[in-house]
């Protein structure tokens, strides 16, 4: 079976959507499918990350960029019908069964768009905040329970945090992790997100700085343009470091005691790993899981 995925990562709109379907991606491939993914060519991409995965992009050109915002509207790298129209050029060029569908941008109309061009397409959606009907056959909402009411007709639902798409990785730590759980904290691991636009770790190390002792870790990517002033401020405290672009996170969420993080995607990771959190909406999709 082929397998289209299309989402996006950049400075923008962070990291976390194109990894979780990274985790999809590497399960399926696993399985014996074949998977490629479709994503608009902004600033901060994670295409090499894709690429070293294994799975080859095809990029969209992203020519009409949104006003920098916090809005979800603001995610689009495109006017929908344009996005649809570069995609559906993709699709039937590639010929997959079915396309995943990860991005808060997109909604309803796009997925119209891609059923008239493409009649038999299967389309799963991943969306936690159930905003609009999408159209999709299925729907993937880790962040609602079974008996959470969702305003999705005809869909298929996979609902809950039995669903959440994690590397294999974090299953395997599970176990040992929770063991090591005592309650004590001397390490806390800050989690601004792949692009810190708010200046939110900078805000974390400079309240632990009435906390001597504690050793503090941020792990952020390395496009961030947070990373001169962090790395700044751990240069200044010895058991203070910076991580960019960590390919290990579970190992990191592991040896942890304590984190403060954004929420959205990484939170699941932390919940796997039975990781204390502090968990914060840095962004407005982020608000319902928070």
């Amino acid at each position: 079976m082929r397998i289209a995925i299309r989402s996006d990562s950049g400075t923008q709109v962070g990291g976390g959507h194109v990894m979780r379907c990274l985790s999809l991606a590497i399960a399926a491939r696993d399985a014996g499918h074949e998977v490629q993914f479709v994503c608009a060519e902004v600033d901060g991409h994670l295409g090499d990350r894709i690429a070293k995965s294994g799975f080859e992009v095809s990029w969209l050109s992203a020519k009409d960029l949104p006003a920098s915002g916090e809005d979800i509207e603001s995610w689009r790298p495109m006017p929908v019908a344009q996005d649809a129209e570069q995609t559906i050029a993709v699709l039937q060029d590639v010929s997959p069964d079915w396309i995943i569908l990860d991005h808060y941008g997109l909604g309803g109309a796009w997925v119209k768009a891609l059923r008239a061009a493409l009649p038999d397409l299967k389309i799963l959606a991943l969306d936690d905040l159930d905003r609009e009907p999408l159209f999709a056959d299925f729907l993937l909402n880790p962040a609602a329970f079974p008996d959470t009411p969702i305003s999705q007709p005809h869909m298929a639902m996979l609902k809950g945090p039995a669903h959440a798409l994690l590397r294999p990785e974090f299953r395997t730590l599970r176990p040992n992790a929770l063991k090591r759980r005592t309650g004590e904290v001397k390490s806390v691991l800050i989690l601004p997100g792949m692009v810190d636009n708010l200046g939110f770790a900078a805000a974390a190390l400079t309240a632990m700085r009435d906390l001597p002792g504690l050793k503090a870790e941020v792990v952020m990517g390395s496009q961030s343009p947070s990373v001169p002033q962090i790395k700044a401020l751990v240069a200044d405290v010895p058991n203070w470091s910076l991580t960019l672009d960590a390919t290990d996170m579970a190992e990191h969420l592991h040896s942890a005691d304590l984190a403060i993080g954004a929420g959205g995607v990484s939170a699941w990771e932390r919940c796997c790993l039975g990781l204390p959190a502090v968990n914060v909406a840095l962004a407005e999709n982020q608000q319902p899981g928070v």
